[in-house]
Formats: C-alpha cells, sequence, structure tokens
C-alpha cells in the first residue's frame, strides 16, 4: 500500500493541482516531510527552495507580513536561514522558481477563510505548472475549507500510523533516551507495544514513551493505554478492556453457544470460514427488553475474542449543527478503524440508526449526512471494526442500517429463562461480588421471580445484602431475600405484553436468525409455563 508521502509526490508530478490538503492531527508527519524534501525524496525538489509558514502567522494574506523558514540548497544559501514575506512576496517567490510552500496547523475556520482566495488562485496557476512549486497545507480538518475548493486540490486523509512507523518512532526514542542519559537508562521496548499503540499518531506514541520513561524509567504499557484511553473520551469514545469472559453471564447457554460458534469462532479462525466460503462476521444487533444484559454480553464476548470494546456515544454523533456532526463522524469512524481490530459498541442502536423518513420530516440536512456517512462506513467492504448494536426498539432502526453486509445478523434477547434466573443469582453473589450467602434457596426464588430482567435480581442481591448488613447479621439468608423481593414490584402483565410484541416485532426483520428465534423462544417457555402459549404462539401467527 503506497504511503501518503509517496502518493503526495506521485500525485504532484501527475500535475494533479498545485495545491494539496494534508489531514492529520500529528506534528510529525510535517516532519517527515520536510526531512524527505531536504532529502530530495520529493517528486522535483532536489534542488528546491520550500518555505514553512508558521501557525501563529495565519492571519490575513493580504494585509500581514509572515516569517517563513527558507530552506535553500547549502551552495546558496544556509538550510534554516528566516526571512518575512508578505502576502505578494510569496507568490513572487512560487512563480520564480520552484518552492514547496508548506502551510501548517490550519485548526480554526478563521485561518481556513483567510488563505483560501489565495489557496484558489494557486491551485491551477500556469506559472506555478511551470516552476513546478507546490503548496502544501497541513490542517486538522478537511471541511474547513467548503466543497468547491477541496474539488481544486487533492486531499490526502494520513493515517495515525502504521505498525512499522510506531516501531521505528519507540526505537529512535530509546535511542534519544539512551544518549540524555548517558547509557544509564537502556528500556526495552515490550514485543507486544507497537501492535498495542494501534491509534495513536507517531507523536502521541513518542510523548507516552517519554512520560512512561520519566514516570518509571522504563515502557509500561498501560501508560499508552491511558493515553488512548484520553483520546477517545475527547470523542466519546469509552475504551473498555474486558475483564470477564461468558463465565461472568449467569444463563443465556443458547446465546452464548451462537454466539461463540457463529462470530467468535470465524473471527479467530478467518481461514476455516473461508474454506466454507464463509466472510468475516461484520455486525450484530443485540434486540431485548432492557435490563436483560445486552451491555454485560457484548463485554463478554469481547473477552471470549480478545477485542477491546469501544463504546460509542450516540449523543458525542449527533451534534446538530452544521458541518460539526459530520466532521465528528468522519473523524471518529477514522479513529475507530484506526484501532482496529476492535468491537464498536453502540447502545441505544436505535438512536443512530434512526429511520430516514422521520429524519428528513424534522432535521434540517445535518441527520440526513450523519446517516448517509454512518451508512458508508458500516458497508465499507474494508472496515475492520466489529459493529455490535444493542436496542429494545428495534422498530425504530432504518431498515438500510440492518441489512447483510452491514449487520449480519439480529439476535433476539429475552427476560433470563428460570435456569438462567438461578445462575444470575448466584454469578452477582458469588463471581461478581463474593457475598457471604447463607441458607438461601436461588432455585425457588427463581420461581418466584418470572420475567424479571438481570438488573433486576442483581438489584435483588444487592437489597438482601444491604438489609443483612442492617441487621448486623452474618451471612444474607432467606428472610433478606423474602423481605427485598417484596419491595421490587414488577408488572407481569404488562411485561409480557411487551415480550410478546418484542418477539412479534423480532419475526418481521429480514436478518432475524429465525432458528435461534424459535429455540431462544422454546427455552424461555421451558421455565414459564404460563407465558409459554402466549409467547410461542405470536411464531405461529
Amino acid at each position: 500500500m503506497m504511503n501518503w508521502l509517496d502518493e503526495l509526490s506521485l500525485k504532484r508530478r501527475a500535475q494533479r493541482s498545485n495545491v494539496f490538503l494534508i489531514e492529520t492531527y500529528d506534528y510529525k508527519r510535517l516532519e517527515q516531510l520536510k526531512n524527505q524534501i531536504i532529502s530530495g525524496g520529493f517528486s522535483g525538489a532536489t534542488k528546491t527552495d520550500f518555505a514553512v509558514l508558521l501557525e501563529n502567522d495565519i492571519q490575513r494574506m493580504q494585509t500581514t507580513r509572515y516569517r517563513v523558514d527558507v530552506n535553500i540548497p547549502e551552495t546558496e544559501r544556509k538550510i534554516g536561514q528566516t526571512q518575512t514575506l508578505d502576502a505578494q512576496g510569496v507568490e513572487a517567490m512560487l512563480k520564480e522558481k520552484s518552492t514547496i510552500l508548506i502551510i501548517k496547523q490550519v485548526v480554526l475556520q478563521g485561518h481556513a477563510d483567510s488563505i483560501v482566495n489565495e489557496l484558489i488562485a494557486w491551485c491551477h496557476d500556469p506559472k506555478l505548472y511551470e516552476t513546478r512549486s507546490t503548496i502544501i497545507v497541513f490542517t486538522t480538518n478537511i471541511d474547513l475549507f467548503n466543497e468547491g475548493f477541496r474539488r481544486l486540490v487533492y486531499t490526502i486523509p494520513v493515517p495515525p500510523s502504521t505498525l512499522e512507523e510506531r516501531h521505528a518512532i519507540l526505537e529512535a526514542t530509546v535511542k534519544d533516551i539512551n544518549l540524555t542519559s548517558h547509557g544509564k537508562y537502556s528500556p526495552e521496548i515490550p514485543p507486544e507495544l507497537p501492535q498495542a499503540t494501534a491509534g495513536l499518531n507517531l507523536f502521541d506514541v513518542e510523548t507516552a514513551a517519554i512520560e512512561s520513561w520519566v514516570k518509571y524509567k522504563n515502557l509500561q504499557l498501560d501508560v499508552f493505554t491511558q493515553y488512548k484511553i484520553d483520546i477517545l473520551k475527547n470523542f466519546g469514545i469509552s475504551y473498555i478492556e474486558p475483564q470477564r469472559g461468558f463465565e461472568a453471564v449467569g444463563g443465556y447457554q443458547l446465546l452464548k453457544d451462537y454466539i461463540a460458534n457463529r462470530i467468535v469462532f470465524p473471527l479467530r479462525h478467518p481461514e476455516i470460514a473461508s474454506k466454507y466460503g464463509l466472510s468475516t462476521p461484520r455486525g450484530i444487533v443485540l434486540y431485548g427488553f432492557y435490563g436483560c444484559g445486552k451491555s454485560w454480553i457484548v463485554k463478554a464476548f469481547a473477552k471470549e475474542i480478545g477485542y477491546p470494546v469501544l463504546e460509542l456515544s450516540s449523543d458525542m454523533l449527533l451534534r446538530g449543527i452544521v458541518g460539526q456532526s459530520e466532521a465528528r463522524v468522519q473523524q471518529v469512524t477514522r479513529l475507530l478503524e484506526s484501532i482496529a481490530p476492535n468491537i464498536v459498541f453502540m447502545d441505544e442502536f436505535d438512536a443512530v440508526a434512526k429511520d430516514r423518513e422521520s429524519v428528513m420530516q424534522t432535521d434540517s440536512g445535518v441527520g440526513r449526512n450523519i446517516t448517509n456517512m454512518l451508512l458508508r462506513w458500516l458497508g465499507d467492504s474494508a472496515r475492520k471494526s466489529f459493529i455490535v448494536g444493542a436496542t429494545n426498539l428495534l422498530e425504530q432502526c432504518d431498515h438500510a442500517f440492518l441489512r447483510t453486509g452491514r449487520i449480519d445478523k439480529i439476535v433476539l434477547v429475552l427476560p433470563p429463562d428460570l435456569t438462567a434466573r438461578e445462575q444470575i443469582l448466584q454469578v452477582h453473589s458469588n463471581i461478581i461480588r463474593k457475598v457471604p450467602i447463607g441458607k438461601v434457596d436461588f432455585k425457588e426464588i427463581a420461581k418466584n421471580t418470572a420475567m424479571w430482567t438481570g438488573a433486576e435480581l442483581e438489584r435483588l442481591v444487592m437489597d438482601a445484602a444491604s438489609l443483612a448488613m442492617d441487621e448486623k447479621t452474618e451471612t444474607v439468608g432467606s428472610n433478606h431475600f423474602d423481605k427485598a423481593m417484596s419491595a421490587i414490584e414488577i408488572n407481569s402483565q404488562i411485561r409480557l405484553k411487551r415480550i410478546t410484541d418484542m418477539v412479534r416485532v423480532a419475526k418481521q426483520q429480514e436478518t432475524i436468525d429465525r432458528q435461534f428465534l424459535y429455540a431462544a423462544v422454546k427455552e424461555f417457555d421451558k421455565g414459564e409455563v404460563q407465558t409459554s402459549s402466549r409467547i410461542a404462539g405470536v411464531l405461529d401467527d
């Protein structure tokens, strides 16, 4: 795959434009470009002036004079000599001889607005083609420039970093540490560190390495992880390293087996899936009653496969300011892909996958743009992130989001059945936390909590433990569970109707796994005799 510097050189050689936009947050990329130009590795720049317009000088080109770092071959002038030029001087320099003008760190709308007129004039100026002068603009967001201008230039979105680049920057940083410490410290690079730093740009990797050395005199993985977490947090993304697998999910054996066989196995063994003509799974939606542990199941699944969970907040994506939301979606999806493989978890998936017809009636255009951008990302064959959506309002999701190729399957998550409830009580009493349980018959409690959710069962355990603590007893007994149970009111009729409606909605979906749906309803009905005829009957409608 061609790196961004080679792509820039090729497009300049092909006369694509005189002006190029480089979209990146990484200061090290500018350093890479300068080194390539000085070494003669940039097309047409063997004996070339090149100027760097400093970021604090980006104001109004018509009225402001600029401090410009001019680097010319030593035979003509010392490298690094500084001079001051106004806008006319800059243009004269571009037209006089082959010059590379680098405008760096365009980060604000005012920066872009102040230089766009000059850039438009230079895009296809014949004189600049003749002298092979090039203007390279480094920006954190190409959307700061309007679409008309972007059609005149060539844009290169630079990835945060590659595995080889991260390894090289770590080696260079360790070498610098050895030099500055006169060999007193020689930190080793953990073998897993270059891969673990995926998603960080080169500047971030270098900074995190220095921070780790200052604090620990070594390169600690958790320093880099925390650096990554802080960056993701700015985009409303929570980085979660799952701690427990399916052993911490009480019950739901059918669902766990389904995920293990249909998702975990082919993701771990893509070569075996390919043997059977199967592509790698791309996404799943967990559709179920609130409080049924969908988020918990996602994290356990991630632990089973060894992926981190990146939980995406819909609020951060769906900002209603024209331009801001679209730019954020682009930045977020690019960041997510840079950290792949991973699981991107979207709770309240219905908020992201809103029906487009309803959006068009109330939206100024921002919502439609966001929806289309997300659909393009989900349908991109190169996408490496595995998508997991969770919702209890599947009927409000646009069917375009649920098509094969974007989301492989929809799986119904019913409230825990009799066996699952007993196991959930045990998990929350002994695995998730250690509760001093006395003589308690969890099977009997499970019989008396039909249609309760996993969240309500967890609350039951906590409430019973709190009652025992109030009484200062050594253990939590059946009497504490009985008291706690009487304080939690569940409207069985309303809940039954909601569950029945959800089964009906699930049955109507094109990408629902009907075999699993029927099996899940049958499994649920085993321990819920009083509800079986009503729930199972929906499947026969």
